[in-house]
Order: structure tokens, then sequence, then C-alpha cells
């Protein structure tokens, strides 16, 4: 029973707090609520741009695959191609894009149309008038000035105050683009020398919305600006110092997401504004694919120099193969695989018939020579006839002694035949181990 008392009291109590002093909970609520949305107004608000690419795996095909070539395998995984993304060289990549000198063109309130070209430039623009687009070639040397002193005259409108639009046209972001300022110019020589951008520190800070009504009371009417960062002169040139700062403002405001069973990979970059939000990442991600060119380009001029390289050593190796099965086909008479076999047995038969002609041939001189010299031991043969079988006998000796000599001739070549016939076994051998040598090296390196 205490307690229920004591835990009404304690309910009347604070009830009674809150009628005897809610004039002051009501001016600390309001004041409170002012002061929050003072500092809440002088915030600058963040918008966010993102885009999604998908990153393709390389799958290790063509020489990679090879026998021999591993190591030519690409085996960067899809978390390294994402935090290469997030490096410092495709930040940099990114920064000289936006940082470098662009050219300028600008539509004055009087119908002029001012330029401001850091190069030679041909390429054309769109006036919207009237929801139709009127595309202009320009075709600008460098420098700065008026190209048309009225537009209106161009494109042929009598109105005296038409409203115009001026666009690129439905073009992807590029750092090559001409660009369109913001701002006010009387002369194409006042046009910015780089891109107005916030990460550039080249565009000062537009408040909007409420920001734009209470603005000079939430600056206390230029005491206490929100935007305190001095802009670069239009004369400027941006250090490497500048650029380091514009590389670590961009990681800093990069956020690179992986979506989770997918090889797709989400880039936000947060800004002050949105289309630079949306320009900043599209850059980004054109840097990036060149550096991915480039790496690849890298790699294949690696991959073709070192098959310049094999080809070079598979053609000397083959040569030397070339070289030892020519010597060796010198040196062993060998003009066939089967080393002549065919050719040598031929000569050996050959030159056998001709030594058992030979052999023949001098059985029957001797004969003959028997019979003459028979003929001339007879006591009653003529004189003349006599001295002619004595010359025949001389004939047949020289005759005799010349098939002698060519049976010898014969025999000596028979021999060295049957020698090489014989030795034609281990030739072969050595013959088909030099052709079974290059037929494997050429088996080996069929990638040539």
């Amino acid at each position: 029973m205490v307690d229920k008392n004591s835990k009404q009291f304690n309910i009347y109590d604070f009830l009674y707090f809150l009628k005897r002093n809610h004039v002051y909970i009501c001016i600390i609520t309001v004041i409170s609520i002012l002061i929050g949305g003072f500092f809440t107004l002088r915030t600058k608000p963040i918008y966010s741009s993102y885009a999604e690419i998908e990153i393709v795996e390389d799958d290790n095909s063509g020489i990679a695959k090879m026998p021999g070539f591993e190591a030519f395998s690409d085996d960067k995984k899809l978390e390294d191609k994402i935090r290469n993304i997030g490096l410092r060289p495709i930040a940099e990549a990114t920064i000289d894009k936006l940082a470098k000198p662009v050219n300028s063109i600008f539509l004055t309130s009087d119908y002029r149309l001012l330029y401001n070209f850091k190069e030679h430039k041909n390429d054309s623009i769109f006036i919207i008038y009237k929801g139709q687009k009127n595309k202009i070639i320009l075709e600008a040397k460098k420098g700065c000035g008026t190209y048309f002193n009225d537009i209106r005259s161009e494109l042929n409108i009598d109105s005296d105050s038409p409203e115009f639009e001026i666009t690129l046209g439905d073009l992807p972001f590029n750092s090559s683009n001409i660009v369109i300022p913001d701002g006010d110019f009387e002369s194409g020589c006042e046009l910015p020398k780089y891109r107005q951008m916030y990460i550039l520190n080249t565009k000062p800070y537009n408040p909007v919305g409420f920001r734009e009504t209470f603005d000079g009371l939430i600056t206390f009417f230029g005491i206490w600006p929100v935007h305190n960062d001095k802009l670069y002169p239009d004369d400027y040139t941006f250090t490497d110092g500048d650029r380091r700062a514009f590389v670590n403002r961009l990681q800093e405001s990069l956020s690179i997401e992986h979506i989770k069973e997918t090889s797709h990979i989400k880039i936000s970059v947060e800004n002050l504004g949105s289309k630079e939000a949306a320009d900043i990442v599209g850059c980004l991600i054109e840097s990036y694919v060149e550096e991915e060119k480039k790496y690849a380009n890298e790699r294949t001029s690696d991959q073709i120099q070192f098959l310049k390289d094999e080809i070079n050593n598979y053609a000397d190796s083959l040569s030397s193969i070339n070289e030892d099965i020519l010597s060796f086909q010198k040196k062993k008479n060998i003009v066939s695989p089967d080393g002549n076999a065919d050719e040598y047995m031929n000569q050996w038969l050959e030159l056998s018939s001709k030594g058992i002609e030979q052999d023949l041939k001098l059985e029957d001189l001797k004969k003959a020579r028997e019979l003459y010299q028979e003929e001339s031991q007879k006591i009653d043969i003529p004189k003349a006839y006599g001295l002619a079988i004595k010359d025949t006998l001389k004939s047949l000796d020289i005759r005799i002694q010349i098939t002698k000599d060519r049976i010898k001739n014969i025999k000596n070549q028979v021999r060295i035949k049957k020698d090489s016939i014989d030795k034609l076994p281990g030739r072969t051998i050595e013959f088909d181990n030099l052709i079974e040598k290059k037929l494997k090296f050429s088996t080996t390196n069929t990638f040539l």
C-alpha cells in the first residue's frame, strides 16, 4: 500500500512540475528546434551517385592453357580487381582527366556565343528552341573570343527575346567534351580554365531550397560563411600538391561494394552536387577501364615477346638437329631412313654377278691358252701359223692378267659393300635416333 501511494505521488509530482514550468519548457523546446534547424541548414547537403559494373574474371584461356605457359595465367581474383578500383593510380588518373584545361562555350543574355578553347576543336553543340534541337558545327581554333555575335541570326529566328537552352546532346561524360560553365560572362577569355567542380575547388557553394531562403540568417549576412574554401583564380595552374589533395578528397568520398552472389560491383561517390558526383563516377570507371586495357596490353606484349624468344630458340634447336642429321648422312653416306639398304644390296648383287661373270671368263681364257699351248708344241705346223699362235698366246696372257685384276677389284668392292651391309643395323639405329629426336622436339612444341 505504501509503494502504491508513493508511485501515485511521484506521477502527480511530475505532472505538477510540467504544469508549473510549461512556459519555460516551451521556450527551451522552441530554442532547441531553432538551434537544430540553424545548424542543419548550415550543413551542406551531400549527394551520392553510383554505378554498377560487371567484372569479368579471366578464364585463363588461350596461351595460359598451353603446357609450359602457366606463368601467364591471370590469377587476379574478383576481390583483387575490385580493390584495384580504389587504389591511388585509378584516383590519380581520374583527377588528371578532371583537372586538365578544358574547352568552354557560353551563351550570353544578349545571344552572343563565347568560346575559350585550349586546343583546336571541331565539334558540335545543340541549341534548343521551343523543344527543337538545332545543331551547330563548331570549328574554333585555340584561343578565346566571340564565335557568334548573335545566335538568332544563325538560327534564322526573328523573335527579339527567344528562350534558348544550350546543350551538348546525349553525350556520355568524357574529359574531352566541351564544357558549358555556370555563371555570367561578358567575353570568351573570362570563361573558366578548368571544370567548375567542388572537388577541384573551382566551384562556389550555392545553397538551394531553405538554405538559399535563409542564407542571410544562417551565415549572419556573410559574417560566418558556410563555405570557407577560397576558390582558385581563373589563371591559376594546379600544382602537384593540389592534385594530391584532390586525389585524397576523391578517395575519401569513394565507396566500393561487392554485390553478393554476383560479379557486379557498386561504385558510389559523395559530392555537394548530384551531377558532379555522376561525372566523377563516369570518369572513375573510364579510368579503370583504361587501366585494365593497359594491363591487358602489357600482358599481351610480354606473351608476344616470350613467344618470339621461344620461336627463335626453337628454330635454333631445330636447325642444330637438322645439321646433325645432314652431317651424319654425309659421313655415313645414308640417304633414306633404312640406311640405303636396297641400294647397298642391289650394288652387292650386281658386283657379285660381275665377279662370277669374270671368273667364268677367266676360266675360258685359261682353257683357250692351254689349247693354244698344245697347238704350238706340234712339230709339223707351218712357221707363219706358229708365229700367229705365239701372238695369240701373248694376247691371252694379257687378257688373263686383266681379268684377274678385274676380279680382284670386284672382290674388294664386294667386301666393302658387305661390310657396309653388315654395319647397316647400327647406322640405321643411330639415324633413327636422330630422326626421333627431331620428331619429339617438334611434337613437344606444337604451340609454335
